[in-house]
């Protein structure tokens, strides 16, 4: 059958990454009861990044110091600690806990949770498979230190571009991803595009988390118990707008400028208000300024292209949605070097394995954490 094949090849590769984040969640998940008891589900929704991040930590630790060497075993080793410290943690604690009575509070969120992790870890995936490039952007310096981690039996890892030398990058979200690459025994170039798709699931877990627990914190507030069928699936349904604002959402450089432009039903004037770089001006205009019209005077424009007909087939550069800021000089000419304004939906699609991609999932910890403080 077609899913056993898909099992025996890349969709098991997918599994044993959503087994080892759920294996690091659920060491980590014990401390989080402990430590995130101010919120509803009690930092369920954050675990497995804190699983990821607490494993990951203790084995680049004791590595470091020398107490362990890069090989699979250590990071199983780092694993056991992180659940031992989590276990005493929870045993130890004061206050009585209730876990069938936390299931039962909680059972629609860590459902929905769920679901929502592996969907989007198998979808992103499925989008890695089929535009799984590392040879342009920065990815091929993103591989090297995946790869580089991968090799070095010990830390800090070699950097494979500077023989001799040690990574002198900020390299831990790389190593995250090297950890999970031996772990799961796929190649540098399999864990590279798995990791992409990893971020992009935990960064939509944990916006669905923090979210959800806010609004189930306000009804607590309000007296509306969260546990009614009302109040959960306004907490669930909020959690998941989240998740869709954060991971799949761009801004608004096609509706507001790409489709006006290149449907050519936009003022020159429009143009000029947004001042988008290689879209502030028609290139009829371009083209007739170097003929010797004024800027004022009126020009032909060529026939549009309506990017909202399903005949349009022209080629869409959506990375310029990442460069809507045009920074200008005094006298108005504008600088060399424009500012980049990158989403995360860009990020994931661009896939340049970056510290600012790969810290999404851990801002967001961070993020509830703070929440916790303030609940």
């Amino acid at each position: 059958m077609l899913i056993f094949d898909w099992l025996a090849r890349e969709g098991g590769y997918i599994l044993s990454w959503w087994a080892l984040a759920t294996l690091m969640g659920a060491a980590a998940l014990p401390l989080c009861w402990r430590l995130l008891g101010g919120l509803p589900d009690r930092g369920y929704t954050l675990a497995r990044a804190a699983g990821i991040l607490l494993t990951g930590y203790v084995f680049w630790l004791l590595g470091s110091f020398g107490f362990l060497g890069n090989t699979p075993g250590s990071a199983v080793l780092a694993w056991v600690i992180v659940l031992a410290i989590s276990l005493i943690a929870h045993f130890t604690r004061r206050e009585s806990f209730d876990v069938r009575a936390w299931w039962r509070g909680n059972r629609a969120v860590i459902i929905t949770g769920e679901l929502l992790f592996i969907g989007l870890l198998i979808a992103w995936a499925f989008v890695r498979a089929h535009l799984p490039d590392t040879n342009t952007t920065e990815k091929p310096m993103d591989l090297m230190y995946i790869s580089a981690i991968m090799r070095s039996r010990s830390f800090p890892p070699n950097d494979a571009w500077m023989s001799g030398y040690a990574i002198s990058y900020y390299y831990f979200g790389y190593f995250l991803a090297a950890m999970f690459g031996k772990l799961s025994g796929v190649v540098s170039t399999i864990a590279y595009s798995l990791n992409i798709a990893m971020l992009f699931a935990l960064a939509a877990l944990g916006a669905f988390g923090v979210v959800t627990n806010m609004v189930r914190a306000r009804l607590v507030k309000k007296n509306d118990a969260p546990t009614t069928h009302q109040g959960i699936t306004a907490a669930l349904l909020t959690g998941l707008l989240a998740a869709v604002f954060v991971v799949l959402l761009g801004n608004f450089q096609a509706a507001l400028i790409e489709v006006p432009y290149q449907s050519r039903t936009a003022s020159e004037a429009y143009l000029a208000f947004w001042d988008t770089p290689e879209r502030d001006e028609y290139p009829e205009r371009t083209t007739a300024r170097a003929e010797g019209i004024a800027n004022d005077q009126p020009i032909t424009l060529d026939p549009g292209q309506d990017m909202l007909s399903p005949s349009f087939r022209s080629y869409w550069w959506w990375f310029r949605a990442s460069r809507v800021i045009q920074d200008r000089e005094l006298d108005g000419t504008p600088v060399g070097v424009q500012p980049i304004d990158e989403f995360p939906q860009f990020s994931f699609v661009l896939a340049d394995s970056h510290p600012h991609v790969m810290t999404l999932p851990y801002v967001l910890l961070a993020i509830g954490l703070a929440l916790n403080i303030l609940l």
